[in-house]
């Protein structure tokens, strides 16, 4: 299974959390990030979200919420995913041979989150919406 981490940004004003349709912009999107996913499916429930599926489900993202997933970051401290319980894309994760290549493959991915928290925070600063939607 494949899964489509996808951040966007709109100049719409939006008024609820989740499950909106605006048309956006593509600000990034990753693939196979099952960690991250997670997070966001858990602000997406904490946000009153309850649909059972979380795919295809827009989640609007504040400063506060992007603050708190890169303070996640910083702790290594994303919940497990659905698929590996190590922080690495699931398509990364199966050509892992050795823990060299494993932290390389880690570094890699924190570098790319950061990257795309500063985006998002960047999108947020120019008076836009930002939100995440994953797709598999």
């Amino acid at each position: 299974m494949v899964l489509d981490c996808i951040f966007r940004s709109t100049t719409c004003q939006i008024d609820t959390e989740f499950g909106f349709k605006v048309p956006s912009e593509l600000i990034k999107m990753t693939c196979g990030h099952w960690q991250l996913n997670k997070w966001m499916e858990n602000l997406y429930r904490h946000k009153g979200g309850k649909s059972e599926c979380f795919s295809l489900i827009n989640v609007k993202l504040s400063e506060k919420d992007l603050l708190n997933l890169r303070e996640d970051i910083q702790s290594w401290s994303l919940p497990k995913g659905t698929r590996y319980d190590f922080y690495l894309p699931d398509s990364e994760m199966l050509k892992v041979e050795n823990i060299e290549q494993r932290r390389k493959l880690e570094a890699e991915t924190y570098k790319e989150d950061m990257q795309i928290i500063d985006l998002c925070l960047k999108e947020i600063a120019e008076g836009k919406t930002v939100f995440y939607r994953c797709w598999w």
